[in-house]
């Protein structure tokens, strides 16, 4: 039996997050490389619409189709706070639906010699209706301040794999990282065991969480434990013309859609289609329709800098932003 997500989304953004243990990183010149490429890779805009497109194209897992995720990583000045810290929020559906209640958090990054990884302590912001996207207000930044009743008892600690950088959860008065937290919430008196795992490379940050309660009972997460994929969107700004007419959109990849000014609607998706007799690939798809016609789709390679989609006496096209 499960809690519904309601029910435990609040308490789920007390921690962070975690899994098995991965590759050894051995020295401290590892391990500020490690914490480069995490500083460096993890700020961003990130969405799990190519992982629902390819569920619903090619098969769901055993629990059913993921959820629509839009999340935003970004650096903030807050040394009131720590030296290097992210801010993050959690939208359901796209960038402008709602902030998931409990998931406007700061990572707190250090160099952890004596754990020999890369240490994140994920906290909560307090009053986090009043701080949405305060990534953007600089200005606003100083006023941020933890909420002393979530969190701190979990570190969340990074080592590479590879081409790539897995985070683990650890118990932070323990040397041990086996992706495995216990406390006990400060708010609720419940006992809470997490489990779970994050995989970062430069393109898509992978999260796999289960939070149980002492009994066992799985209250966030999925039973069948596998990872949400969120691919990392590239924002493009899209001209059209029409005659004497013109104007500007904004769109991302990430399963973006923008109405133009005579009802066109655009949506844009980076994902893997099969647009030939070779297999499945990475591509940009933008889809165009006005109501009365099929929809027309256009195929770029991923990482197109430009896409260009003449639409009936309409030139648009659309130019990746930096």
């Amino acid at each position: 039996m499960r809690l519904s997500i309601a029910a435990g989304v609040a308490v789920w953004a007390v921690l962070l997050l975690c899994s098995p243990p991965t590759a050894a990183t051995n020295s401290k010149a590892e391990l500020e490389a490690v914490m480069a490429d995490l500083l460096q890779w993890l700020p961003g805009d990130y969405s799990t619409q190519s992982q629902l497109d390819m569920e619903r194209r090619l098969g769901q897992s055993p629990d059913g189709e993921h959820e629509a995720w839009f999340r935003v990583f970004a650096p903030v000045k807050v040394p009131h706070i720590g030296e290097h810290v992210i801010y993050g929020q959690l939208h359901a559906g796209g960038r402008d639906g709602p902030i998931i209640p409990g998931t406007q958090v700061l990572y707190i990054v250090t160099l952890d010699e004596q754990n020999n990884a890369v240490t994140i302590n994920g906290r909560r912001i307090a009053d986090g209706p009043d701080f949405v996207d305060v990534h953007l207000h600089p200005e606003r930044q100083n006023d941020l301040k933890l909420d002393p009743n979530t969190g701190g008892n979990c570190d969340f600690r990074w080592r590479r794999h590879g081409k790539q950088i897995v985070g683990l959860l650890a118990n932070t008065d323990e040397p041990v990282t086996d992706g495995t937290c216990s406390m006990v919430s400060k708010v609720s008196g419940l006992h809470m065991t997490w489990d779970a795992e994050w995989v970062l490379n430069p393109d898509e940050l992978w999260i796999y969480d289960n939070g149980y309660l002492e009994d066992g009972m799985l209250f966030i997460g999925r039973e069948d434990r596998t990872h949400t994929r969120l691919r990392r969107v590239t924002w493009y700004d899209c001209t059209w013309v029409k005659g004497s007419s013109s104007g500007n959109v904004t769109l991302h990849d990430g399963g973006g859609q923008a109405v133009l000014k005579n009802d066109l609607r655009l949506s844009m998706l980076n994902s893997r289609f099969k647009t030939g007799a070779e297999r499945p690939a990475a591509h940009t798809r933008l889809t165009i329709q006005d109501g009365e016609t099929k929809p027309r789709e256009y195929f770029t390679q991923s990482g197109a800098r430009t896409i260009t989609a003449p639409w009936k006496d309409i030139q648009l096209s659309c130019t990746a932003e930096d």
